[in-house]
């Protein structure tokens, strides 16, 4: 399993300790430091929608102008997020099939995880 997310976080903070606790061996990675690539973007959203991976809250977002945050395409969403990953909401955990839970909450997600 991966988990994406930056360490200060408090979600990701919560999911990680709670995966560790657990005993699921995982790997964390943290988006300003190894940003998702652009296929892996691609996997994401063909699995989520852009409306549920970005975090519209974000000081980022609102940073942006408003021209960028209006997306027609896939390329479009995966150009943004290559240049900003920070506004993807956290956590984002991987499963080992592939599957991507986007703000991984222990409490609503764990009991379906698997070793």
């Amino acid at each position: 399993m991966q988990l994406y997310g930056i360490p200060n976080c408090d979600r990701v903070r919560q999911a990680r300790r709670w995966l560790e606790q657990a005993g699921f061996k995982f790997e964390f990675i943290d988006l300003r430091r190894q940003p998702p690539s652009a296929e892996t973007l691609e996997g994401w959203l063909a699995q989520i929608p852009p409306e549920q991976l970005i975090n519209r809250l974000s000081p980022t977002w609102r940073r942006l102008k408003p021209r960028q945050r209006i997306g027609y395409t896939p390329q479009h969403w995966i150009r943004l997020l290559l240049k900003h990953p920070i506004l993807l909401r956290r956590p984002l955990l991987v499963r080992p099939d592939g599957t991507l839970i986007c703000r991984f909450d222990p409490s609503e997600h764990g009991a379906g995880l698997t070793r």
